[in-house]
């Protein structure tokens, strides 16, 4: 089996990634072979707190245990390459290795690419074998997060919540398998502002 380079494109001057794929030398047929990550995991999981700082005011509410929640996506995926892509003195391994130890953000506003499989309707069915089928690359979208509050000249300043869909990459890890490939793991994430459960559950009961 023939195994791809890593393929990076971004600026490290900048800290961000804007493309994860990878190369098949002398590819005849791309369809049949992953073009991006593979996903491993994701998770959406729920974090939870009471809003008020005030000791005095949390003892009045001794039975309230949150009144705030926040989702936090996690989304992890690998790329299984040749090794000098990821070592190496040729001039985009550089800039692969630039990348993985500069950069924050994937700079990808459709979200994080990765390969899946398709099939046609005629592939499917209970006596059919559906793990067959060809690559085709998707997209993960992000969701608004909160990355930064501005205020202006004003006086009150008028503040303004910073959001974007960009993903925040958590993670990057190469694993060499000492036969001359590597496993490159990416680890995204993104924590979306506080919703208040009050209204969340007034909305519920109002419809």
């Amino acid at each position: 089996m023939s195994f791809p380079k890593l393929v990076l494109t971004g600026n490290s001057g900048l800290r961000y990634i804007s493309g994860i794929s990878v190369l098949h030398e002398g590819d005849t047929d791309p369809t049949t072979k992953p073009a991006s990550l593979t996903r491993s995991t994701y998770s959406v999981r729920r974090e939870e707190r009471i809003d008020n700082v005030s000791v005095g005011t949390k003892q009045r509410y001794p039975s309230m245990p949150y009144n705030s929640s926040r989702l936090i996506h996690s989304w992890t995926g690998y790329l299984d390459v040749l090794s000098e892509s990821v070592a190496g003195s040729a001039e985009y391994v550089i800039t692969n290795m630039a990348l993985i130890k500069s950069a924050f953000i994937l700079n990808i506003t459709a979200g994080i690419p990765f390969t899946t499989t398709t099939y046609l309707t005629a592939d499917l069915g209970p006596n059919k074998p559906t793990l067959i089928g060809t690559y085709a690359e998707v997209f993960e979208p992000g969701y608004d997060w909160l990355y930064a509050v501005t205020s202006d000249e004003a006086d009150p300043p008028v503040y303004t919540n910073e959001g974007t869909v960009l993903w925040f990459i958590k993670n990057i890890k190469i694993q060499d398998n000492q036969n001359n490939t590597s496993r490159v793991t990416f680890s995204f994430e993104i924590v979306e502002p506080w919703f208040d459960l009050k209204d969340i559950i007034d909305a519920i009961e109002a419809e």
